[in-house]
């Protein structure tokens, strides 16, 4: 199992400096975000997420867990807020979308150590769509429910994963 380098409690980064402020104990927190010579404070409610090893250049960079500081990672994982109050209401929200969506998704997760591709899941559950039913793999692979053990070749298209139960 690779081990990830902890995200710093405070960082630079672009020319702000970011400092923890709260941990909620669910992968999201909040950072506080300032730049030097600015009144002006935002507030980031941020999912950090795993950052595998890699090499550039002849250099290893270990795995870590990164900030989210990709364009496409804001609105999903990142959002910027004008107060820490903000900043905890915007968490909740996020909570209860996540509760309402967990209601509403009936997918149930396979016995455990047995594989299946998200074909299976779509046969097995015609009524969502492969969206729905790709978010929930998603989701559980970030959880660490179940992992990627291999890839079945596909004769047109990309290749299907083959997924396997965690817990």
């Amino acid at each position: 199992m690779e081990k990830y380098l902890p995200l710093p409690e405070v960082f630079d980064q672009k020319g702000y400096k970011l400092t923890k402020v709260y941990d909620f104990g669910d992968g999201w927190m909040i950072y506080k975000r300032v730049r030097e010579n600015r009144k002006f404070i935002e507030w980031e409610l941020v999912r950090p997420k795993e950052q595998k090893e890699f090499n550039i250049a002849g250099n290893t960079i270990p795995a870590k867990i990164a900030y989210p500081n990709e364009t496409s990672d804001w609105g999903k994982i990142g959002f910027s807020l004008i107060s820490l109050e903000r900043a905890k209401e915007k968490h909740k929200e996020i909570k209860n979308e996540e509760i309402e969506y967990n209601q509403e998704t009936k997918i149930e997760l396979p016995p455990k150590n047995k594989e299946f591709t998200i074909k299976d899941l779509i046969k097995k559950y015609p009524n969502y769509s492969y969206s729905k039913i790709y978010i929930f793999i998603s989701e559980l692979l970030e959880k660490k429910k179940i992992k990627i053990i291999g890839e079945i070749e596909n004769k047109k298209g990309r290749s299907t994963k083959i997924y396997k139960t965690l817990s």
